[in-house]
């Protein structure tokens, strides 16, 4: 089962693909008296409902729906159903001077849902940078650092499975020693 697909988005209707047609077709609709008496739909509004139409059918697969009903139903109970404990992890790490990457793990015994992190360091150089990698996914990628804490939320929780490897990269591209902080928020379903 794909469990990023409460992340995945798709736009069904590209509005600037029919609006130019569109609104030509009713700027010829005829309105008599203030009131709608009279309407001539003429060619350009009938091509441009068609267009909508023609549209929404191509992006949506009714049998695509019907034959993952249980998936997405499974998902829409765990988007509904996520509770449990909000918890915050932190880990320390000191980092020698060596230009190098420094990695610390974060890795549960049970299915949890990222809300945020923070990653704080003791020292800031413009070439460091940062990485969040989940098993074998980027979330955040070669993150620039900045001199306060940076604090990312996830607009979506992000599910990750239980004994799988959370990974924040620090790339100590400069080559200072320093100290590295980071928390992990999380609610343990």
């Amino acid at each position: 089962m794909n469990n990023n697909i409460i992340t995945l988005s798709k736009y069904l209707i590209n509005y600037e693909d029919i609006t130019e047609e569109l609104k030509q077709g009713l700027e010829e609709l005829q309105i008599n008296n203030g009131g709608i008496q009279n309407i001539t739909i003429n060619e350009n509004v009938a091509k441009g409902i068609q267009n909508i139409l023609d549209k929404l059918q191509s992006n949506i697969d009714l049998q695509t729906l019907i034959n993952n009903e249980q998936q997405i139903l499974n998902v829409l109970q765990n988007i509904i159903e996520l509770k449990g404990d909000f918890r915050i992890d932190g880990q320390f790490l000191n980092i020698p001077a060596i230009q190098q990457d420094y990695t610390i793990v974060f890795k549960y015994n049970t299915d949890i849902y990222i809300t945020g992190i923070n990653f704080s360091l003791s020292g800031w150089k413009k070439e460091d940078r940062w990485s969040m990698k989940i098993d074998n996914n980027i979330i955040f990628n070669n993150l620039t650092i900045k001199e306060v804490g940076d604090k990312k939320c996830f607009t979506t929780v992000k599910k990750v499975i239980s004994n799988t490897d959370i990974n924040i990269i620090l790339h100590n591209n400069s080559g200072n020693s320093r100290q590295i902080w980071c928390d992990l928020a999380y609610i343990n379903k």
